[in-house]
């Protein structure tokens, strides 16, 4: 179907898509401040990659690279360092794997067919919004489905050396990240089924031994990471023995995925059942139930014969990314709590791959009713979990200005919190203050935490949105004498912000 008009005049579907996915993020964007300290540190290691201090792994990770940090640097470097240059940096990435998604889905099917099953990737849920607004992440999942467009067009071509860029891009995407490691054997498949031909073996082989060479020179900056010595390798190790604690949250973290059930947040990783209308709420688990039957049933359609094999070999991606994703979280021990439900976000994110059959198959008409009920349910997961950016009456940055402002008059540029406050409030006062973790094995980059024990006042910071400990923990410890610091100290409130100012 694909070559009828000019790229340009058969894009407008594409420019919608993009359109609506920006705008449905738009509280984010709007309250860009609300980041995490996760996010926050790709920022601020952005903001010293364009003093030219380079790292090739993320701070305080030693399986993560500086991938996106490098990209948000790029973005720094146009439009300076800021919390909504940093949300944007990887809300472009996004907008570029939906773009390489359309593309790949419309040299298959019509461009409205192609938009109708990119509709997932539009309106998403909680678990995949956290890979989509805040690195990182989100270059690895770019890079994957680049890799995904790279080897259907390789099909076309049939060149070698087309399937050595599509394995090569594949490999690069888990040296990125290695979370990208779950969609190597959906993306895989793809490209194996893209490469043989039984009625051409010879040229099959070629086409494997292309896509094997690509696979094995991306994996070289992988395999060098891993070998160097601040690298660690527990979080990618799976084991049984998690299987029984995780699947004990698997109902409720691929409900929440897949937009069957949603979850409000009111703080740093705090969720609660959302208890809105019980007629919504029974239209978001149908709309939910509905999209994963969809994927299932897209990967079933492979085997419809009816189906052309160009069209159904995308169903593999996505088809093939459900079992995948749910061993891989079954046996994952960065399974925690039921905000690891972000582990499963490959579901979602390759769904447009498993409704390919079904869009041919169904035709826009029929199929449009059944994405626009999906889109009603992830848009209600992901939009209620925006809670705070959602309230009128939240402070943010001008608490966040208040607390730097009050310091700043006391001569105080250093502190100590708990961890999502303390890269968070380091990131958006571009580092006039420096804000370390009370935990020190949360530390992600050294030089600061020397900077705060050199200094001979520092403040303690208590952030009832996001601190963990009790807002007089500190204070019990210092008059007890359990800190090096004076039992004498001043308690500054500034905004929602509590502060004790501590002498050595």
């Amino acid at each position: 179907m694909e070559g009828r008009k000019p790229v340009a005049e058969r894009a407008w579907p594409l420019w919608l898509a993009l359109a609506a996915a920006v705008a449905f993020r738009w509280p984010a964007i709007e309250h860009a401040t609300e980041t995490n300290s996760d996010a926050a540190v790709v920022g601020l290691q952005a903001m010293h990659f364009l003093r030219g201090e380079l790292s090739p792994l993320l701070w305080g990770s030693g399986y993560q690279t500086s991938v996106d940090s490098a990209f948000a640097a790029l973005v720094f470097g146009l439009f300076g360092p800021s919390a909504r240059a940093l949300v944007t940096s990887s809300l472009a990435l996004h907008l570029v794997l939906m773009s390489f998604a359309w593309s790949t889905l419309a040299r298959r099917l019509d461009p409205i067919r192609a938009a109708l099953a990119l509709v997932p990737l539009v309106y998403t849920s909680s678990p995949l919004q956290t890979y989509i607004l805040y690195p990182p992440r989100q270059a690895s999942l770019t890079i994957a489905v680049a890799a995904v467009w790279a080897l259907d067009r390789a099909a076309d071509s049939r060149a070698v050396r087309a399937f050595a860029v599509g394995g090569f891009m594949l490999a690069l995407a888990c040296f990125a990240d290695p979370y990208a490691l779950v969609l190597v054997p959906p993306v895989l498949a793809f490209g194996l089924a893209c490469a043989i031909d039984p009625a051409d073996r010879a040229g099959s082989r070629g086409r494997l031994v292309g896509l094997a060479l690509g696979l094995g020179l991306g994996a070289v900056p992988f395999a060098m990471l891993r070998a160097s010595a601040r690298a660690t390798s527990g979080q990618l190790v799976l084991s049984g023995a998690t299987i029984a604690h995780n699947a004990r949250l698997l109902g409720d973290a691929l409900a929440w995925t897949v937009g069957a059930r949603a979850w409000a947040t009111s703080g740093a990783a705090s969720y609660s059942p959302w208890a809105g209308p019980p007629a919504v709420r029974g239209l978001v688990a149908v709309g939910g139930t509905l999209l994963f039957a969809l994927v299932l049933a897209g990967g079933a359609a492979v085997f419809l014969k009816r189906i052309p094999w160009t069209v159904r070999r995308l169903g593999v991606v996505g088809g093939l990314a459900v079992p995948v994703t749910i061993g891989g979280y079954l046996l994952s021990p960065m399974v925690m709590d039921l905000f690891s439900a972000r582990y499963l976000a490959a579901i979602p994110l390759l769904a447009p791959f498993a409704l390919a059959p079904l869009a041919w198959l169904l035709g826009a008409r029929k199929l449009a009713p059944l994405v626009a009920t999906c889109a009603v349910a992830s848009g209600v997961a992901g939009w209620v979990g925006y809670g705070p950016f959602l309230r009128a009456t939240h402070g943010g940055p001008n608490d966040d200005a208040a607390i730097e402002h009050a310091l700043e008059a006391l001569g105080v540029r250093y502190a100590v919190a708990d961890y999502w406050t303390a890269y968070r409030l380091t990131f958006l006062t571009n580092e006039a203050l420096v804000v370390v973790p009370v935990n020190e094995a949360e530390d992600r980059y050294p030089p600061y935490r020397q900077m705060v024990d050199a200094a001979p006042v520092v403040a303690y910071l208590y952030d009832p949105q996001r601190s963990r400990e009790d807002p007089t923990w500190m204070e019990q410890r210092v008059e007890s004498g359990q800190t090096p610091y004076q039992r004498d100290f001043a308690i500054v409130h500034a905004g929602r912000y509590r502060a004790l100012v501590l002498r050595r």
